[in-house]
């Protein structure tokens, strides 16, 4: 069974006006998603989240959604094995909103 790791983030660091990608720690939440062909969901994101970090160590289609059962398939966005980016959350506490992830070939 798969894993992605999602950390959630209330700001990122700026340092001589660049945002840079890196959470700044402690974080919000970090929730733990297995997956496999059948699709994995995170939990709902705390309402002050603006940003998550995800790690996967498999590779993985994507998608992020509004606390439904988001249908997650191979022609989302996928990442890597072993990957890790960093995702803006476009309306923080406003929807609700989480990820799902499924293997990918």
């Amino acid at each position: 069974m798969a894993l992605a790791t999602v950390t959630e983030y209330v700001d990122l660091p700026v340092q001589n006006g660049q945002l840079i990608l890196v959470g700044n720690e402690p974080a919000l939440a970090v929730q733990a998603v297995p997956f496999t062909s059948t699709a994995g969901q995170s939990g709902v994101f705390n309402p002050k989240t603006k940003w998550v970090r995800v790690n996967v160590d498999a590779k993985a289609s994507f998608k992020f959604g509004d606390n439904t059962v988001t249908a997650v398939d191979g022609t989302d966005p996928f990442m890597a094995a072993g990957s890790t980016e960093f995702f803006g959350i476009r309306q923080p506490g406003i929807n609700p909103t989480n990820v799902s992830f499924v293997a990918a070939s």
